[in-house]
């Protein structure tokens, strides 16, 4: 056995190792919190460990970046084994379904060296790649119904504003009453001032900006979401402006 199939030998030991772990946890030998736990139980877990990631890489600490990371993969095979209990899927199929997804989000080094590719020019591709996934098992594409109504309602609002602006939909933007100039962009702190203020001026009226913004998102999207249903076969982006404008504005939510 040469040095590199020795190493590779020992890495899946490890990993098999982790795996049959949280399968002993798990077990009627093993822990009786960790028996107890489902997929539900465990969202707030895995919601904390993943802020925890971001603190880590926030530091730049390589350290906690590790042991966040672990902490992660801990959910990720506790979720496994929860799923694999129910005769759902398994570990290694997660890891199969991920194996082909990476490959075929990828034709351009998996299947064709010669198709040189910009950054850009991946994401375009792979959210076409995604919505014939979807034709192809099926199920309907959406521009906006993977984005999840549970993130923080500044990420929501900036994941659908991106999917909105991509497609060129008529999305209101309203203009600030408060005067904001060129030079407020060239500074993080003066934007972020502008934002805390706003913060601000809502908690002293004991308005919630969180909630607010999660909500006026929530009826944007939805209405992306009935422009879509609206069109058909078609999706947003085949549509001309003008078909877009009529759209949108005919709808009332």
């Amino acid at each position: 056995m040469d040095k590199d199939t020795e190493n590779k030998t020992n890495q899946i030991e490890k990993i098999l190792s982790l795996i049959e772990i949280v399968e002993y946890l798990r077990s009627p030998l093993g822990c009786e919190w960790d028996m107890e736990q489902t997929h539900e139980s465990l969202r707030n877990n895995l919601i904390e460990e993943t802020y925890e990631l971001l603190d880590a890489i926030e530091e730049n600490s390589s350290e906690k970046i590790k042991e966040e990371l672990g902490d992660i993969l801990m959910q990720v095979l506790y979720h496994s084994d929860i799923a694999s209990n129910n005769s759902k899927f398994d570990f290694f199929e997660l890891c199969e379904y991920v194996r082909f997804k990476l490959i075929n989000r990828h034709p351009h080094v998996f299947k064709s060296r010669k198709n040189k590719m910009t950054s850009s020019d991946v994401l375009e591709n792979w959210e076409e790649i995604k919505k014939d996934e979807k034709l192809r098992n099926n199920k309907d594409y959406s521009l906006v119904s993977d984005i999840p109504d549970t993130l923080p309602s500044l990420s929501y609002a900036t994941s659908v504003i991106k999917k909105s602006k991509k497609a060129k939909i008529p999305v209101e933007y309203d203009e600030l009453d408060f005067n904001i100039d060129a030079k407020s962009f060239d500074s993080e702190e003066k934007l972020g001032k502008i934002l805390f203020s706003l913060v601000n001026l809502l908690a002293s009226k004991n308005i919630d900006s969180e909630l607010v913004l999660r909500n006026y998102t929530k009826s944007i999207k939805k209405k992306i979401l009935m422009m879509e249903k609206l069109s058909k076969t078609k999706s947003i982006s085949e549509l001309s402006q003008i078909q877009k404008e009529k759209m949108w504005n005919s709808i009332n939510c």
